[in-house]
């Protein structure tokens, strides 16, 4: 498993530490180049839109009922996925047929 702290992360987590009287200084310097790179993994993903038929029917078998529709939901609404997790039933208006996502 890859390790979260990165040399940018950590520097942010020092200067707290001197803002708030827990350290004397920043060491993040002093890590440079001590901490692996974070490795990113790249997922794969449907670019022709002809092809996107094909995801629909694998749905139905990925996790819970829940994300089942999320994944049927998602490519109608364009919204990112963190939006719609925390969807509330008070943003919609089924009437008017509108989603106002509060800020």
């Amino acid at each position: 498993m890859t390790s979260i702290l990165t040399p940018r992360l950590y520097g942010r987590v020092a200067r707290f530490t001197i803002a708030t009287g827990r350290a004397e200084r920043d060491i993040s310097a002093d890590l440079n180049g001590a901490l692996a790179p974070v490795a990113t993994e790249h997922f794969a993903a449907i670019t022709d839109p002809r092809r996107i038929g094909e995801l629909r029917p694998l749905t139905a078998t990925w996790g819970s009922r829940a994300a089942m529709y999320a994944l049927r939901l998602a490519p109608l609404v364009f919204v990112r996925p963190g939006e719609l997790r925390a969807a509330e039933w008070s943003e919609f208006d089924l009437d008017a047929a509108e989603w106002r996502i509060k800020l």
